[in-house]
This record gives C-alpha cells, sequence and structure tokens, in this order.
C-alpha cells in the first residue's frame, strides 16, 4: 500500500508540472507590416490632377504605372509605383509596363491566403504576407526585356499566380 501511494504522490506533480507546460499561452506577435521610418515613402503625382493615383489598364489587367511620360523631364528620378494584390493563385495585374531605368516601387497585399510577389531577375521580392497582409520592394529596372514575376509560395507559381513585367 506504501508504494502505490508513494507512486501517486510521485507522478501528480510530474503530470502537473507536464501539464502546465502544454498549456502554457504563447504569445507571438508577427508584423508583416513593414515601415522604414528613416525614409519617406515614394509617391507620383499625376501632373494633370495633383493626385497619387496609379493609371491602370483593368481592361486587360495592364498596370502601367503613375509616371506620365508626357511631362517626365531628363531629371524625373520618381519611382513608379504598383499596387498589385494577390489571391487564388492569381495576381491583381497579369502584366507590368515599365521603361529601362525606371525605380520600380510593387506595394503588394494578399487578398486571400499567403503570398508574396518575385522577380528573380531583378532580385526583387516582398515578404511573404497572409490575408490582408502588405509588404513593398522596390527596384531598378535596368534591363530591358520580358521577366516573369510569381509567388514563391508552395506550388502557387505551378499553379498559374503568375504575370509578366516588361521592360521597354
Amino acid at each position: 500500500m506504501k508504494k502505490t501511494n508513494l507512486r501517486v504522490s510521485f507522478a501528480l506533480p510530474v503530470m502537473a508540472i507536464v501539464l502546465a507546460g502544454c498549456t502554457a499561452a504563447t504569445n507571438v506577435n508577427k508584423n508583416t507590416n513593414v515601415t522604414d521610418t528613416n525614409q519617406t515613402p515614394i509617391q507620383n503625382i499625376n501632373a494633370n490632377t495633383g493626385k497619387a493615383t496609379p493609371t491602370n489598364d483593368t481592361s486587360n489587367n495592364i498596370n502601367t504605372g503613375s509616371s506620365d511620360p508626357a511631362t517626365a523631364g531628363p531629371a524625373d528620378t520618381q519611382a513608379k509605383v504598383f499596387e498589385v494584390s494577390g489571391k487564388n493563385f492569381e495576381f491583381s495585374a497579369k502584366e507590368i509596363k515599365v521603361q529601362k531605368g525606371d525605380t520600380v516601387t510593387i506595394n503588394f497585399q494578399s487578398e486571400s491566403g499567403f503570398h508574396d510577389w518575385v522577380v528573380d531577375e531583378f532580385n526583387a521580392r516582398t515578404e511573404q504576407v497572409n490575408t490582408g497582409g502588405k509588404s513593398s520592394v522596390t527596384f531598378v529596372a535596368n534591363e530591358a526585356g520580358t521577366f516573369e514575376y510569381y509567388c514563391s509560395v508552395g506550388q502557387h507559381r505551378q499553379f498559374g499566380m503568375v504575370g509578366t513585367l516588361i521592360v521597354e
């Protein structure tokens, strides 16, 4: 009888410690919205309206950015800003057109699921973000050609989550 009581009295505290470790609260806060407080955001201003709005051809999902070639001068170094979202194995913009030498900013947001935006040739990659998450990347399109951008999460690229970056 004493052996049984000894085993029970030893086992109960051990089980309590193990269970306490299994149920301990874990507080993890991962912020995928990154803001660099040392830099001011780059915005494109439409010379005709004074508003920072990109020019989008939604009929063909072609995004040409917000710089107006008619008003761009030799000292024009503003970035072309593109708002791109991802969901269900597709991007909101199937094609993005820029000029060689343009500074390009992609503001990416996941509308549904876990996604990112990547173009290998310019070493440009947003963070992988979940639904509602946002991430941005800025790069210089210093090589003319046609380049594929894609989502690098799992098999998303193979399932068709791709688009075309055209640098003229």
